[in-house]
C-alpha cells in the first residue's frame, strides 16, 4: 500500500491499505498511509479522521503526529496544529520541516518573536533551506 501511494497508484494504493487493514486493524503506520492519501485524494477532514485513529493506536507516532499538525495548519486549527507539532519536535527536535510548520502556526497566533526562533532553528540545522529564508522574511 505504502509502495503504491508513493508511485502515485491511488486505487491500488487504496485498496492495498484497505486490505492491510481488515488483517492488522490497529496498524498505525497503515493509518498514517491512508490518511496521507485521503489527504492527496482532498480530503483533510477523512485524512485528520484516519490519523487520529493510527494517534489512538500509537500516540507517539511521529509521522501521523506532523501530518495532522500539517493539515491542522491548513485548515487554520492552529493552537491544535501547534500542540501536534510539539509533539513531533518532542521525538526530533532535528525535522527541519516540523520547525517551519512550528514557526507558520505561531506566526498565526501572532507569536512572531516565537515563530522567528523556529524559523532560525531551521536555518541553523540547514542554512540553505530556502522555505526557511523566505518564511523568516516575513516575519
Amino acid at each position: 500500500g505504502a509502495a503504491s501511494l508513493v508511485l502515485g497508484r491511488q486505487h491500488d494504493a487504496f485498496a492495498d491499505l484497505t486490505a492491510s487493514l481488515a488483517a492488522m486493524p490497529s496498524c498505525a503506520f497503515t493509518r498514517t498511509c491512508r490518511g496521507a492519501l485521503f489527504l492527496a485524494l482532498g480530503g483533510a477532514e477523512s485524512a485528520v479522521g484516519e490519523l487520529d485513529a493510527a494517534l489512538k493506536v500509537a500516540a507517539r507516532e511521529a509521522l501521523a503526529l506532523g501530518l495532522r499538525g500539517s493539515i491542522k495548519l491548513s485548515l487554520g486549527n492552529c493552537a491544535d496544529a501547534l500542540r501536534d507539532i510539539d509533539a513531533v519536535l518532542a521525538i526530533d527536535p532535528w525535522d527541519i520541516s516540523v520547525l517551519r510548520d512550528r514557526g507558520c502556526a505561531k506566526m498565526a497566533l501572532g507569536r512572531h518573536a516565537d515563530a522567528l526562533q523556529d524559523f532560525e532553528a531551521a536555518l541553523e540545522l540547514d542554512p540553505q533551506d530556502y522555505c526557511a529564508i523566505g518564511l523568516a522574511g516575513l516575519v
